[in-house]
C-alpha cells in the first residue's frame, strides 16, 4: 500500500513539473513576442507538437493561464492572449493576497506605507487640477462620515484618487490590491472606536491633503506612509494581544498556602 501511496505521489509531481514548464514554454512565447495581446494561440494538438508537450499537460497549462488572466479561452473560437493590462493581470494577485494570514497584513501594511508615500509624492507633482478637485471631493466625503461604512469608502476613494494622481497604472493597480486585502482591517480598527478613528482618520488625509494640494513631493510622501504605518503598528498591537500566550495561572508563594474557597455554610 506504501508503495502505491509513493507511486501515485510521484506521478502527480511529475505531471505537476510538467504543466509548470509547459507553462513556462508558453510564457516564452509572449516574451519573445511570438505571441502578443489578442492574438490566437495555435489549436491545442499543434501547440502540443511544438512545445514537445503532451495534449494534456498542454491543456492544463492553459487553464492556469488563464486562471492568471494571461489566456482567455473563447468557447468556439479558440484560446487568445489577454489585453496583458496591469489591473488586468494583478487580479490574480489580488485574489492571492485575501488568503494571507494576519501577522502578513501587517508586512502588506508596512510595504503599502512606501508605496502610498511614493504615490502621494508623485501625485503632487503631476496631479491635474480636475484631479485635486475630486481628491478634494473625496476629503468632504470623510469629513461628512458617521459611521465605519462611510468613512472607509471615503477613504477608499481618496487613495485612489491619490494612485491616479500619481500618473503610474501599475502602482494603481498594486495599490488598490492592497486595498481589498486590508479592507478588513480598516474596518476592525473603525469599529473598535469609531469617534477616535474619525478623528484620527480625517486628520490624517488633511495633512495629506494639504502637501498635495501645496505641491511638496517629501511632505506628501512623509504624511501618507505615516498615515498607513499608524494603521500597521495599530494592527500590530492588536494581533499580539489577540495571538498572546494565556497568562500563567497564579503560583502560591513560599510558605503560604493556595487560596481555596470557603465551604458554604
Amino acid at each position: 500500500m506504501q508503495l502505491r501511496v509513493n507511486s501515485t505521489s510521484n506521478g502527480l509531481s511529475k505531471a505537476a513539473a510538467a504543466t509548470d514548464q509547459a507553462v513556462g514554454a508558453i510564457m516564452q512565447m509572449l516574451t519573445s513576442g511570438e505571441l502578443g495581446p489578442g492574438d490566437r494561440l495555435p489549436p491545442e494538438r499543434d501547440l502540443a507538437l511544438h512545445l514537445g508537450f503532451s495534449r494534456s499537460t498542454v491543456r492544463e497549462a492553459i487553464r492556469g493561464l488563464e486562471m492568471m488572466r494571461v489566456l482567455q479561452v473563447r468557447h468556439g473560437e479558440g484560446v487568445f492572449v489577454t489585453s496583458l493590462n496591469a489591473p488586468l493581470l494583478l487580479e490574480a494577485t489580488g485574489f492571492a493576497m485575501q488568503l494571507m494570514r494576519d501577522h502578513e497584513v501587517v508586512e502588506l501594511l508596512e510595504l503599502r506605507a512606501v508605496l502610498e508615500g511614493a504615490a502621494a509624492a508623485w501625485a503632487s507633482a503631476r496631479m491635474s487640477d480636475e484631479q485635486l478637485r475630486a481628491l478634494l471631493h473625496a476629503l468632504d466625503q470623510m469629513d461628512r462620515a458617521t459611521t465605519a461604512d462611510e468613512l472607509l469608502e471615503a477613504d477608499i476613494a481618496f487613495h485612489a484618487c491619490i494612485a491616479a494622481g500619481a500618473g503610474n497604472a501599475v502602482l494603481a493597480s498594486v495599490l488598490d490590491s492592497f486595498s481589498a486585502r486590508t479592507y478588513h482591517a480598516r474596518h476592525l480598527r473603525a469599529g473598535l472606536d469609531l469617534e477616535a478613528t474619525l478623528e484620527s482618520a480625517k486628520l490624517a488625509h488633511h495633512r495629506i491633503y494639504d502637501a498635495v494640494a501645496s505641491r511638496d513631493p517629501e511632505s506628501a510622501r512623509s504624511s501618507a506612509s505615516t498615515h498607513v504605518l499608524v494603521v500597521a503598528a495599530w494592527l500590530r498591537s492588536v494581533l499580539n494581544e489577540e495571538y498572546a500566550p494565556p497568562a500563567p495561572p497564579e503560583v502560591a508563594r513560599p510558605g503560604r498556602a493556595p487560596r481555596t474557597r470557603r465551604a458554604e455554610r
